[in-house]
């Protein structure tokens, strides 16, 4: 499903509560999603710092770096389509 997509099905919402009421679950579910991403990197942060400060450093480094690629990635996507 694409950008376009979801616009069109909250445009089309019959009423003005049922827009809000979409709005409120994609919000909602987007929080959810990045705060269960945020947890599995904590998790496994802390985890590898139990290891060694290096471990937990390098761990953040991926995590950012890949963080990074996939938004460029994605922006350039949305870009140039």
């Amino acid at each position: 499903m694409g950008w376009g997509t979801r616009c069109a099905e909250f445009a089309t919402a019959p009423t003005a509560a049922g827009r809000l009421a979409y709005l409120a679950a994609f919000g909602s579910g987007t929080i959810l999603g990045m705060l269960a991403a945020a947890a599995a990197v904590a998790a496994a942060s802390r985890a590898a710092s139990g290891r060694s400060a290096a471990w937990a450093r390098y761990l953040h480094l991926t995590a950012a770096s890949a963080s990074i690629v996939i938004g460029v990635m994605l922006g350039a996507q949305t870009l140039w389509r």
